[in-house]
């Protein structure tokens, strides 16, 4: 696909920062698959080097697309397998397959976002080596819960449907540096990062931050207007 705005709508990336990652991915694919084979009990070779089962998805390129295309647009499995023309099984057990390998290519490539729960001093470093910052709860749709409770938790009334969300941090280059918890889509965006981030603690006193309307104005604790920007 050669077509970058096309390729943006559909996983988020751009061809040349496609080609980056698929790299990398290319050897992780190829190292997973040198460790099922090492760790598989040796039999006697009924079929020739090379042959074998292959992957319904095929190329290492195909197999890229196909799960940044998952958490691009999350889709039910069912439009997964007819989007990529492979069974509903099959969908399921290539997205459980590629996430790891996925994970470790961008921890390879050294731009996996920081945890709210790690050390908090590792965090504070991490956001003062930025000049401006952008702070933002982000919300995706997963299928509807069947248990009553649990629709009632997703249920983002902001959304209108079922939603999970996290706590975002990113800079201006669109990376992002810390990424929160998971949770329903129902928690308010300003209580969920008062959980991600203790309001005793002065994140954001060496860097300029710029929040959504989510987020209080006002001096309370934890934001300061004259330190602060923010944007809708």
């Amino acid at each position: 696909m050669n077509d970058d705005r096309q390729l943006r709508s559909l996983i988020g990336l751009g061809r040349d920062e496609f080609e980056k990652l698929l790299n990398e991915f290319t050897s992780c694919l190829k190292e997973d698959q040198r460790k099922n084979r090492k760790g598989k009990p040796k039999k006697h070779r009924q079929r020739k080097i090379g042959g074998g089962r292959k992957s319904a998805l095929g190329s290492p390129e195909n197999q890229l697309l196909f799960i940044l295309f998952y958490l691009k647009n999350y889709p039910t499995y069912d439009v997964l397998a007819f989007t990529f023309n492979i069974s509903r099984g099959g969908a399921f057990e290539s997205v459980q397959r590629l996430l790891p390998i996925l994970k470790q290519t961008q921890k390879n490539l050294n731009v996996l976002p920081k945890r709210t729960t790690d050390d908090p001093q590792e965090i504070l470093q991490l956001v003062e080596s930025v000049d401006h910052i952008l702070i933002d709860a982000t919300e995706r749709p997963i299928q509807r819960p069947q248990k009553p409770a649990r629709q009632k938790k997703h249920f983002s009334g902001k959304k209108g449907f079922h939603t999970v969300k996290n706590t975002m941090v990113s800079d201006t280059d669109k990376r992002i540096l810390i990424l929160g918890e998971t949770v329903p889509g129902s928690q308010h965006d300003y209580s969920l990062f008062k959980q991600e981030f203790d309001p005793k603690i002065d994140w954001f006193a060496s860097t300029q931050a710029s929040t959504d309307l989510g987020l209080p104005r006002h001096q309370d604790g934890l934001f300061i207007a004259r330190k602060y920007s923010y944007s809708s």
